[in-house]
């Protein structure tokens, strides 16, 4: 709170004076706390698709300072506190809120998105299990998160290339008949992946990881000589993509700037 004096002096020199006393609001500090799909088996502010009881999830806005009653308007469209959404890609969300007198704060939170759908109809569920990752269907899902299994593929481990200080090949990789390169790497938009193989005929699973090992999008395609793209949606950063035919596995490094 600030008092300020005003003087105002004629041609005269006649005076006056008066105060304003002036009072600085404190604006409100939001923010969205981390928030899981489910109790257990799932990482923060994800959702995965191919698993309904984790396909959605609810922020919430917390609120300190500033003068309550408070509204919300969250870019979901939600005008209270929390907001429950489940999005197909992984997306930005943005709550602002506004105090009683007027002032704004803001806060927003990323919400990942995984694709967990296997099997070869994609009607069933991938999760990890100790070190492996197994395919089980959806009714068996909730046993295995409590017994402490976890959505998703396992991490993908460090795999060291012989004479190369580099833990995964660079843009191609070729041997035994499955070749899989990739086009504009690094990219600030997407990768163009081209694979080809002499079997034709035998599905490819394609599976990309961040650094953190988290599983960020995996495909299956009912054939090879594809030519995909992806990374899009993708953040800045550094993803690894692992791709399976049979018993063959290719593994490159992609960097999205």
């Amino acid at each position: 709170t600030s008092i300020i004096t005003w003087t105002a002096t004629d041609n005269w020199g006649n005076i006056a004076s008066c105060q304003t006393t002036v009072l600085i609001n404190e604006s409100p500090t939001v923010i969205i706390p981390d928030a899981y799909a489910l109790p257990s088996g799932v990482l923060a502010n994800t959702v995965y698709i191919g698993y309904a009881p984790a396909s959605s999830i609810t922020l919430s806005a917390s609120v300190t300072g500033g003068t309550p009653t408070y509204g919300y308007v969250w870019s979901s469209g939600s005008m209270v506190s929390t907001t429950t959404v489940n999005p197909i890609t992984t997306t930005a969300y943005t709550v602002t809120v506004t105090d009683a007198n007027g002032c704004l704060g803001f806060a927003n939170k990323t919400v990942n998105v995984i694709n967990i759908r296997g099997g070869n109809k994609l009607d069933k569920v991938v999760i990890c299990h100790g070190s492996n990752s197994l395919t089980v269907d959806g009714n068996a899902v909730a046993t295995h998160l409590a017994h402490g299994d976890n959505l998703g593929s396992c991490p993908v481990p460090n795999r060291t290339v012989p004479g190369r200080s580099s833990s995964i090949t660079e843009n191609s990789n070729s041997f035994n008949g499955l070749s899989v390169r990739v086009l504009s790497n690094p990219s600030m938009s997407d990768f163009t992946l081209m694979i080809s193989a002499t079997s034709i005929t035998e599905k490819i699973t394609l599976r990309v990881v961040d650094i953190h090992g988290r599983v960020v999008e995996q495909r299956v395609y009912s054939s090879a000589n594809q030519t995909i793209k992806l990374g899009n949606q993708y953040h800045s950063g550094l993803y690894f993509v692992e791709i399976l035919q049979g018993k063959e596995k290719k593994a490159l490094k992609l960097i999205k700037l």
